[in-house]
């Protein structure tokens, strides 16, 4: 069993402070890595970048930018990455942790038929086993882990509600329906 406290790879660190705000949604970003910037944006967009320094991520999920430099006015626009952003999608697959491959469905699935999400221990799991390629495949540039065990608590917080609004015997359905 994995111990929660222990930091299974380097990029799990606390969420690089200094960011920016975006001008677009006017929400704080967080500083980003360079080499994720030029990993994840598309080729046609790589030429265009003035510089892969200095960008802060936009997590908002309705905002299109997904990176921006406002001192020298350049914004990344969602389209403009090779990958899906999972906190911007709202149709599947909504990827969660971009290493090994777990999405908001799978989560979703796994807590409707089980209560719970192996997905926290499987990723700490393979990270310590492989490690991790985050600052490369993940948009945020960092560790996947928080986001999954927020998205992990939320989904079974929804699937609680879920299972209490619903009647366990048949008697219960016909007290819910209305009276004519």
């Amino acid at each position: 069993m994995t111990d929660p406290t222990e930091q299974p790879c380097s990029c799990c660190h606390p969420d690089a402070a200094g960011g920016q705000i975006c001008r677009v949604c006017r929400n704080p970003g967080t500083l980003v890595p360079a080499i994720t910037v030029e990993s994840l944006v598309t080729p046609d967009r790589r030429i265009r970048l003035v510089s892969s320094d200095g960008f802060s991520a936009c997590r908002t999920p309705n905002c299109q930018v997904t990176y921006f430099a406002n001192e020298r006015n350049e914004y990344i626009d969602k389209a403009d990455l090779a990958v899906r952003i999972g906190v911007k999608e709202t149709d599947d697959p909504a990827p969660l942790c971009y290493c090994f491959g777990w999405t908001k469905r799978m989560v979703d699935d796994e807590v409707a038929r089980t209560g719970t999400s192996s997905a926290v221990c499987e990723i700490t799991d393979r990270m310590r086993a492989t490690g991790c390629a985050c600052e490369v495949t993940n948009p945020s540039g960092r560790c996947c882990l928080p986001d999954v065990q927020a998205y992990v608590a939320h989904a079974a917080e929804r699937a609680a509600m879920t299972n209490s609004l619903v009647p366990s015997t048949p008697d219960e359905h016909q007290t819910l329906r209305p009276r004519s």
